[in-house]
C-alpha cells in the first residue's frame, strides 16, 4: 500500500474550532463545483447493490457524465 500525503485525523470534540468549520465549508463548496449545476449527481433515489467497488464507481461516473452532457447541450 502506498501512502500519498499526510493528513491529520482530528477527533470529534465538544468544542469545534473555526478552522475546521472553514475547512468543511471549503470542502462542501468544492463538491458543489464538480458538476455544472452543483445541484445533482444524476443518480436516482434508491438502493443499489454492486458486486465490486469498480462497478459502483463506473455507475457513478456514468450518472455524472449524463448530467454533464445534458447541461452542456442546454
Amino acid at each position: 500500500m502506498k501512502t500519498l500525503g499526510r493528513r491529520e485525523i482530528r477527533r470529534i470534540s465538544a468544542k469545534p474550532s473555526g478552522e475546521l468549520l472553514t475547512q468543511g465549508a471549503l470542502f462542501n463548496d468544492a463538491l458543489h463545483q464538480l458538476l455544472p449545476t452543483g445541484q445533482t449527481t444524476g443518480m436516482r433515489k434508491g438502493i443499489r447493490r454492486f458486486s465490486t467497488h469498480e462497478e459502483m464507481n463506473q455507475h457513478q461516473d456514468e450518472c455524472m457524465i449524463k448530467v454533464m452532457v445534458h447541461h452542456a447541450r442546454r
